[in-house]
């Protein structure tokens, strides 16, 4: 199914009312609102989803949530009041009716297969997301792009996407402002876990999961879309809930050995481009260490972003990673062999966009943000990993 595009202008980075009434007019007069997470739900996901199932049950409307896991394995609060399902153990006879909304993601390539026909059978479609690369709306779909650089900017009716918010989550808070809402506690804690898990995968906090403190970055503070929500957000939640988020986010707080043994294998594996532009580790599908560990669980999901950002950062003032433009890490996730990467400052939406006209396979997606991304291909072929793996080098070295 297709949006239904109609342009509202915007302000600032700011939903308008006018969208904000649209988004709340078209879910409370839904006979059912179908929550879509995004296939390997995280935090931020998750937490919208929860956020938006509280919101839906004040207006009295029925909802479902979709993901990959229970929201409660993700330190969401509160979500086992809502209608949950795995998106593996969706009937294959359900009968879909009402609204469908997608929640951090809005690119077909992050539902699952089994997810997609609440997308194709919807009596309406709605989405909240962050990231670029767009192909659930129609081709002359506006997107917005930097809005606190840009004094006009639009924005369409069924559709809110704002790649200036670090997270699904702070999209939602201005929707709710938008609105005049009153956000309760439980919102409140669930939004700001989303946001700083998200953005602190960019960098932009830093989470100590042992002390129990959020601390913000010197990056973050050029930013103040994220800062304005970050700070009435937190403001709004006791020390013990900051503390308590703190926690989930550093998940390497409290490792265990084989999830250790895997960090060591990474910093013992780094290999660099020739140009020495790129460090990179591929994790066979098949390796030990890998599996031992858990494979792809929000812990090893954080060890992976730790080990990017920390070689970025070249802490250990080591010759050879000088000149670091970005870090990739290639891993196995169930049937995918995917790329996690970061760049220290160039944009990465030329790599992905590389990638997609170059590659010659069709079992491919990537995507991201403009410093932070990954994508997969759909298989564990041997000459395919091998070509993954190579596309992906070679589209760093010419895009960055």
């Amino acid at each position: 199914m297709k949006i239904n595009l109609t342009n509202i202008n915007f302000k600032a980075n700011k939903i308008s009312s006018a969208q904000a009434k649209y988004f709340k007019n078209t879910l409370q007069n839904s006979k059912k609102v179908n929550i879509i997470c995004h296939t390997g739900t995280d935090p931020d996901s998750a937490a919208s989803g929860a956020v938006i199932a509280s919101y839906l049950a004040q207006l009295g409307v029925k909802s479902k949530i979709i993901a990959s896991k229970p929201l409660e394995n993700l330190g969401v609060i509160g979500a086992n009041k809502y209608s949950f399902i795995n998106e593996k153990q969706i009937p294959d006879d359900e009968k879909i009716e009402g609204t469908t909304l997608c929640l951090d993601f809005s690119s077909t390539v992050r539902v699952s297969p089994k997810a997609q026909k609440y997308l194709d059978n919807a009596d309406k479609l709605l989405c909240i997301d962050h990231h670029k690369g767009i192909d659930i709306v129609d081709h002359d779909y506006i997107y917005i792009n930097s809005p606190l650089k840009n004094s006009n900017v639009r924005g369409v009716a069924s559709c809110y996407i704002d790649s200036s918010a670090k997270s699904a989550t702070s999209i939602i808070y201005r929707l709710f402002e938008a609105l005049n809402e009153e956000i309760d506690n439980e919102k409140v804690y669930n939004m700001f876990l989303g946001l700083a898990d998200d953005s602190s995968k960019r960098g932009y906090l830093t989470c100590d999961g042992i002390k129990g403190e959020i601390e913000l970055k010197e990056e973050a503070l050029k930013d103040k879309n994220f800062i304005e929500v970050y700070e009435d957000l937190r403001n709004k939640l006791s020390k013990e809930q900051i503390a308590n988020i703190a926690k989930e986010v550093d998940r390497t707080s409290n490792l265990t050995k084989e999830e250790k043994d895997l960090q060591d294998f990474l910093y013992q594996n780094i290999t660099l481009t020739p140009d020495k532009k790129i460090a990179y580790v591929v994790i066979d599908p098949d390796n030990e260490i890998w599996k031992k560990a858990g494979g792809d669980t929000p812990v090893v999901s954080t060890i992976l972003n730790k080990f990017r950002q920390d070689i970025l950062l070249n802490k250990e003032n080591i010759e050879d990673f000088k000149n670091l433009e970005a870090s990739m890490v290639f891993y196995r996730a169930n049937g995918n062999y995917r790329v996690s990467l970061h760049s220290k400052e160039k944009n990465l939406h030329p790599v992905y966009e590389y990638v997609e006209k170059n590659c010659p396979a069709d079992n491919i997606s990537i995507g991201g943000h403009a410093t932070r991304g990954g994508g997969r291909i759909t298989t564990l072929d041997k000459e395919s990993q091998n070509l993954w793996v190579n596309i992906l080098l070679e589209a760093g070295e010419n895009c960055l």
